[in-house]
């Protein structure tokens, strides 16, 4: 695994990736960027549970960078990148994620198929989730979109309240345009860890390639993490 870490670190580097995979709001789905094109993203959570036994305000969860795409000529698409985690400052490794996504497109066999990682971390046993997926996607008639799959991460840093490995499970997405220029958007991702969650909210379209989001994330775990507001930005160069 540290190998492949290193291989990735370098591939995005080389290639100035940077960034989460397209994704939906909190996972990935089975769209992949266009050859040669840029992306900005930028994913802000916050929490609005402000508590009695807090002495200072919640600090905001930030996750930011460019992504990049390889190759998409309608049958096959691949994009990857590294994205930079706050307030996890102070020790790069920790803050420094990987991604990979390869995609066969819905246009090519009916159905869309995506195979990748994401959150690769480079702290082990800190920062590595290491979540490794495959999903399925079908558009449903013209307005809605339904991509459903599996994961797996890392069982020594995905775990529950008793410290047991919550490292696997299933997630899933459902889209609906409402209009031309608004999408409602749910999204889950399975377990127990302080990465299990429903997310909820819509997207503005600014074209069609970029998108503001503002969501809620419902963690299945309320004794590990708050519930949190997500400002997603997608912005593609």
């Amino acid at each position: 695994m540290g190998f492949l870490k290193s291989v990735l670190l370098i591939f995005g580097f080389s290639c100035g990736a940077w960034a989460f995979p397209t994704s939906t709001l909190w996972i990935p789905d089975d769209t992949a960027l266009h050859p040669s094109t840029w992306r900005y993203d930028s994913r802000i959570a916050f929490t609005l549970d402000k508590r009695e036994s807090d002495l200072g305000p919640q600090q905001p969860f930030i996750d930011q960078g460019l992504t990049f795409g390889f190759a998409n000529n309608g049958a096959i698409g691949l994009e990857a990148g590294i994205d930079w985690w706050e307030p996890e400052y102070g020790d790069d490794l920790k803050s420094l994620h990987g991604n990979l996504k390869v995609v066969i497109l819905e246009e090519e066999i009916g159905f869309g198929v995506a195979f990748g990682f994401y959150n690769f971390g480079f702290k082990a046993n800190g920062s590595d989730e290491d979540f490794i997926y495959l999903g399925l996607g079908k558009q449903l008639g013209s307005l809605s979109h339904l991509f459903v799959g599996y994961f797996v991460g890392n069982q020594n840093v995905l775990l529950d309240e008793a410290g047991n490995s919550a490292a696997r499970g299933i997630f899933g997405s459902i889209s609906a345009k409402i209009g031309e220029k608004v999408k409602f958007v749910l999204d889950y991702q399975g377990g127990r860890s302080h990465r299990g969650a429903l997310t909820s909210g819509f997207a503005f379209l600014l074209s069609q390639t970029s998108s503001i989001s503002l969501g809620y994330v419902f963690y299945n775990n309320q004794s590990l993490v708050r519930d949190m507001m997500l400002v997603k930005v997608d912005l593609e160069l």
